[in-house]
C-alpha cells in the first residue's frame, strides 16, 4: 500500500468526528417547555374570575387542584404541629406524591449506575440502643454523614421507616451504589454496626452478620418515578394486608411523645409547574385521565366487613377491588411519564380551543382538477364513482346477508325454547 492510499479516507477533525450519545435534557426544562404549550387564560374575563383551577405537572404525577378566591376566610392563628403517632392514608398519599415529584436525573448521572435498596435493622435487644425515635433517627443521620465522608459525594436517597413484629424499627434506603455492590455491601454492614454499637458483644456479633442487606433494584431508573414510589408504598397500606404491623410503632415510642417521621429524602430537588386551566379544559383533562387509568384495570386489596344479623359478630376479610382515580375534578394520578401525558393533554386542549374553519367553496366543477385538463379529468371521474358505488353495494349486500342469517338463527332458538 503506497503513501497516497494511506492518506485517503475520513480525517478526524472537529467537523467529522462522531458525537456521542446525548444525555436527556433536565426534567425541569422539559416540564417548563410542556407548561408553555397550554393556552393562557385571560384573567380579566368574567368566567375566569373566582374559582381557579390548576394542573400541576411533575415528573411522575399529574394533579388538578381548585382554589376559590371569592370565599372569605377569617384570620386564623397558626396551630402548632401535633406529634406524629401513627401511619395514616394521608401519610401514604403524601409520600407517594412527593416521591413521584422528585427529579432523579442527578442520582443517575454516573456511568452505568446500579440502584440498590439498603435495609438497616437493629439487634435482638434493640431497646438498649434505640429507646426512642429520636435515637434511631440520630443513627440514620450518622449513616448519611459517614457515607458522605467516605465517598466524598452527597448521599441522594429516599428512606422509609417500618417496624417488625417484635417492635424494632428498620430503615429502607433507595440510592445508587458508589462502588461495586459487593464492596458496598461490606462497607454498609461494618458502618451500621459501628453506629449502633450494641454494648453486648454477642448481640454485636450477630448484628454484624445479619443486620444489613443491600439488594440490586435494576427496575428502578430515572424514567420510572412511579416504580420508585411503589418500592416504598407497596407495603404501606394502613391496616390492610398481612404486613399491616409494619406501620404500627412500638408502645415505648408512643409513650415517649412522638414516633418521628415515617419517610423522607436527601439531596433531591422537587420539580413542578402549575398551569391554570379553565373549567371546561379541567373537566376534559380529568375525564381523559380517569378513562386512561380505568383502561389499565388495576386492582387493590381493600378491607371488607360483614356483620352477622343473628349474632352481631363482625368479620373482616380482604377483597380485590378495581382502583378508581379522578372521581371528581380535583385529584392526582401517579404515572411514569408525567411530562409526556401532560404534553398530550396540552395538544388536546389546544385542538379543542382552536376554532373550526370551513374550507372555501370552489367555483369549479367537482370533477375538474385544473382548467387545462378538464376533459380528461371529467372522463375519469365517472369510472371511479362507478367502482366505489359497486363496492358500497357489495358491502351492503354482505351486511344484509349477515342480518338475515342472524334472524333465522334467532327464530330457531326461540322455537327450541318453546318446544322444551
Amino acid at each position: 500500500m503506497n503513501s497516497d492510499s494511506k492518506s485517503q479516507g475520513l480525517v478526524i477533525c472537529s467537523k467529522s468526528v462522531r458525537v456521542g450519545i446525548q444525555s436527556k435534557p433536565p426534567v425541569s426544562w422539559q416540564i417548563r417547555r410542556v407548561a408553555a404549550m397550554f393556552p393562557k387564560l385571560d384573567s380579566t374575563e368574567k368566567k375566569n374570575q373566582g374559582e381557579r383551577i390548576y394542573l400541576s405537572i411533575n415528573p411522575g404525577i399529574l394533579k388538578i387542584s381548585r382554589t376559590n378566591t371569592d370565599r372569605k376566610v377569617g384570620e386564623k392563628s397558626p396551630t402548632p404541629r401535633k406529634p406524629i403517632q401513627k401511619w395514616t392514608p394521608k401519610s401514604r398519599a403524601n409520600m407517594v406524591a412527593r416521591f413521584s415529584s422528585l427529579d432523579y436525573s442527578s442520582m443517575f448521572e454516573k456511568d452505568k449506575p446500579i440502584p440498590v435498596m439498603i435495609t438497616l435493622t437493629y439487634p435482638g435487644d434493640w431497646l438498649v440502643v434505640a429507646p426512642s425515635a429520636k435515637a434511631s433517627k440520630a443513627h440514620l443521620t450518622s449513616f448519611r454523614k459517614r457515607f458522605e465522608r467516605r465517598f466524598g459525594i452527597k448521599l441522594q436517597a429516599l428512606w422509609r421507616a417500618e417496624f417488625q413484629r417484635r417492635g424494632a424499627v428498620h430503615f429502607h434506603l433507595f440510592c445508587v451504589a458508589p462502588i461495586p455492590v459487593n464492596e458496598f455491601r461490606d462497607w454498609v454492614a461494618e458502618t451500621w454496626v459501628s453506629i449502633v454499637n450494641h454494648p453486648d458483644p454477642e448481640q454485636k456479633r450477630r448484628h454484624r452478620v445479619a443486620g444489613t442487606a443491600v439488594d440490586i433494584s435494576l427496575g428502578a431508573t430515572q424514567d420510572s418515578p412511579h416504580r420508585i414510589a411503589v418500592y416504598f408504598s407497596k407495603h404501606s397500606s394502613p391496616n390492610i394486608g398481612a404486613k399491616e404491623y409494619q406501620n404500627q410503632p412500638p408502645q415505648e415510642w408512643i409513650e415517649s411523645g412522638s414516633v418521628g417521621r415515617f419517610w423522607g429524602y436527601w439531596n433531591l430537588s422537587f420539580t413542578s409547574e402549575n398551569v391554570r386551566l379553565s373549567r371546561e379544559d379541567a373537566l376534559l383533562a380529568s375525564r381523559i385521565l380517569r378513562r386512561w387509568f380505568k383502561s389499565k384495570r388495576i386492582y387493590s386489596k381493600v378491607a371488607v366487613f360483614r356483620v352477622n344479623q343473628e349474632t352481631g359478630v363482625v368479620k373482616k376479610r380482604t377483597a380485590n377491588r378495581k382502583l378508581k382515580r379522578f372521581p371528581s375534578m380535583s385529584a392526582f394520578l401517579v404515572v411514569n411519564d408525567g411530562v409526556g401525558i401532560a404534553k398530550d393533554l396540552a395538544q388536546v386542549i389546544a385542538r379543542k380551543n382552536t376554532p373550526f374553519r370551513e374550507a372555501p367553496l370552489s367555483q369549479e366543477p367537482r370533477g375538474v382538477l385544473c382548467p387545462q385538463s378538464s376533459e380528461s379529468a371529467t372522463s375519469k371521474v365517472p369510472q371511479n364513482t362507478d367502482a366505489t358505488s359497486k363496492k358500497n353495494n357489495n358491502s351492503r349486500f354482505k351486511v344484509g346477508q349477515a342480518w338475515a342469517a342472524f334472524g333465522s338463527w334467532l327464530k330457531r332458538l326461540r322455537g327450541l325454547k318453546k318446544n322444551s
